[in-house]
Formats: structure tokens, C-alpha cells, sequence
């Protein structure tokens, strides 16, 4: 099991984490590596929660210029490259009202 977020208190994801860890071991389902801290990687973006901001996770920025440098105009790289740029548009706050037009013309 991978790529879960878990937030609140350390105590609380702690347990969260102690719970979810028995249920895998119960049905033999692998987990990966806890965790825990003010500031996390997570999905492509970088939470930090002290200061209760959100950003994109410089690796995701880096792989998504590189992309758009060397693609190759296939219609299933486009779309992947939409898709990358609609998942940084909700991290960094854009509502969907502002690329509507975009999504309905690659529709």
C-alpha cells in the first residue's frame, strides 16, 4: 500500500497508522515507509502545514517541462500533459471555471 496521507496530530497518525498497518498484515498487503512531519511530499505537491500552504513539488515541475520540451505532439501525450496540467491547477488553487474551455475543446 502506497501513497496515503494521513493528517492531524502526531498521536493521531500514529494510531491511524498503527490500525491501517494491522488491517494490511491481516489480509497480507505490503506497506510502505511512515512518514510523519510539518512538511510533506505528497502527489506531486509540497504541504506544508505550519504555514498552511501548498505548492508544487519542484520534481513535478521539472518532469512536466521536460515533457512539454520533448514530446512528440502524439495525441496520448497531450493528453497525459493535460492531465498533469489540470492535477496543477487544483493544487495551485485554479478553478476549473478558468480552463472549462480548454478541457471541453480537448473533449
Amino acid at each position: 500500500m502506497d501513497n496515503i496521507l494521513l493528517v492531524g496530530n502526531v498521536d493521531q497518525v500514529l494510531e491511524a497508522v498503527e490500525i491501517i498497518r494491522a488491517r494490511c498484515a491481516r489480509f497480507g498487503v505490503t506497506t510502505g515507509e511512515c512518514v510523519t512531519g510539518t512538511s510533506i511530499e505528497h502527489r506531486g505537491m509540497t504541504m506544508d502545514f505550519s504555514n498552511k500552504t501548498v505548492a508544487l513539488k519542484q520534481a513535478f515541475v521539472t518532469k512536466f517541462a521536460h515533457r512539454l520540451n520533448v514530446s512528440r505532439g502524439t495525441w496520448a501525450e497531450w493528453r497525459s500533459l493535460l492531465g498533469m496540467g489540470v492535477h496543477a491547477a487544483q493544487i495551485l488553487g485554479i478553478p476549473f471555471t478558468e480552463i472549462f474551455h480548454l478541457l471541453k475543446w480537448w473533449g
